[in-house]
């Protein structure tokens, strides 16, 4: 007779335990299965079309507008894309002008990555427009973390793995909260275009750019007052690398700052010298042609007609003579 094992049998697991290990595998899969899509959802082609934020399809247009070979390429913050009509320029000017927009939450995370896509995309422009807020000239310095989403959408969307990576090294939690503010922030954009039946990208891309401010409620009054906290940013260092690395012997550099409103305060910023970006003073318009926002730049559409004639007749100026060649 056989001497009985001494080794211990292993013992199978119960059928219910099995069960709730599968449950449990399912139960963390699908959350993070849905976690993770987000970053494959941001860089399907039509995303911004059916998704996106506020901003999306304005700051994805850069990214689009590949064979637009313009001759006039305006680069700024939200007073560019707000402020200035380039289908009014071009017919100006007889030439093409295009806005690469961007806002003041995107460009501390993009900076020139939409204008490096857009020239990569097209012809060299005979003038680079570079248009900015006399407060934001120094936006990579300025960084407003509420508002930052608007630059991650982007970058997710269109930057490489070393350009998320360097962003994560800065702020660690971006990468990892970004597919939750996706799924927080795109329903309602994409509801609220469906309601009002907008087609967003393609009024963008229609208007080579441009976008009218949205009433605000009202607009600013002679009593207003620029606060402090813009009046003191005064550095130009952003401008001047975009200056710097973007003038070539193919492509002129025009640096102009948008009009400020007559408010308290506005005399310190039109009366300062600009000479370190080689800009002129911005213009003084009264404070009733802007709506009464926080930053104190975004002009109502009325107005707008104006601000891109004052453009039009630096950008003569900036290409030395009478612009007659044809549009392309």
């Amino acid at each position: 007779m056989n001497a009985p094992s001494t080794e211990a049998e292993p013992l199978e697991m119960p059928e219910p335990r099995r069960v709730l290990r599968r449950y449990l595998l399912w139960l963390a899969a699908v959350p993070l299965f849905v976690y993770f899509f987000g970053f494959a959802l941001v860089r399907m082609p039509g995303f911004e079309r059916w998704g996106g934020s506020l901003y999306g399809p304005s700051l994805d247009f850069g990214f689009a507008a590949s064979g637009v070979d313009a001759d006039v390429v305006i680069f700024g913050d939200s007073s560019a894309l707000y402020d200035l009509r380039p289908l009014e320029m071009s017919a100006a000017l007889g030439i093409k002008a295009i806005n690469i927009p961007n806002t003041l939450g995107s460009l501390p995370v993009t900076d020139d990555m939409a204008l490096r896509h857009y020239l990569n995309t097209n012809k060299p422009p005979r003038l680079i427009v570079f248009y900015f807020s006399a407060w934001n000239l120094d936006y990579s310095r300025h960084e407003d973390l509420h508002l930052i989403y608007e630059g991650e959408e982007m970058l997710a969307r269109h930057g490489s793995v070393s350009q998320i990576f360097r962003f994560a090294r800065r702020h660690p939690d971006g990468p990892l909260l970004f597919p939750l503010e996706m799924y927080a922030v795109t329903p309602k954009a994409g509801f609220m275009a469906a309601v009002r039946r907008q087609d967003r990208v393609a009024a963008i891309a229609a208007s080579m750019g441009h976008l009218d401010a949205a009433s605000r409620g009202q607009h600013l009054d002679s009593s207003c007052v620029i606060s402090s906290k813009f009046i003191d940013r005064v550095d130009t260092e952003s401008v001047q690398t975009l200056a710097s690395r973007y003038r070539s012997a193919q492509t002129a550099v025009l640096v102009f700052i948008a009009p400020v409103p007559g408010c308290r305060n506005s005399s310190l910023v039109t009366s300062r010298s600009y000479a370190a970006i080689s800009a002129a003073p911005p213009k003084e318009m009264q404070a009733s042609s802007f709506w009464d926002d926080t930053f104190y730049t975004h002009l109502d559409p009325n107005a707008v007609s104006q601000a891109t004639v004052d453009l039009v007749e630096a950008v003569r100026l900036a290409l030395r003579g009478p612009l007659d060649s044809p549009q392309r």
